[in-house]
């Protein structure tokens, strides 16, 4: 499963990290939305909206919200019950909220001139 996030955001290298503290089975890797493999994988509309993580498992891609708890419910025990959680909110209303963090990513965590990965 691919990861794809934008490079430059402070929040996306958070999440990259959490998410590899927690990959004990290797399920995960992680790409750029600014780089080659995006142009492979991705349409231009997904590698464009840089305001959201785009999951790839196979030919099955998720977004927003879906694309996080989808991650959250292949890691630990603990960020499991977390993504059981977030389930039972509707769709909307978790997109929203992830729209809204979106929204505001660089003000709050940064802008970063490169990617740690």
């Amino acid at each position: 499963m691919i990861i794809f996030i934008d490079g430059v955001c402070g929040l996306c290298d958070r999440l990259a990290r959490f998410v590899a503290k927690r990959n004990f089975h290797k399920t995960f890797s992680f790409e750029l939305l600014q780089g080659e493999v995006a142009k492979q994988r991705l349409d231009e509309g997904l590698r464009d909206s840089l305001g959201t993580v785009i999951l790839c498992d196979g030919q099955t891609v998720f977004v927003k919200s879906e694309a996080v708890i989808t991650i959250l419910s292949r890691l630990t025990l603990g960020c499991r019950i977390v993504a059981f959680f977030l389930r039972l909110f509707p769709r909307f209303l978790c997109d929203f909220v992830y729209d809204m963090v979106a929204k505001y990513r660089y003000l709050i965590w940064g802008k970063k001139d490169s990617c740690g990965l």
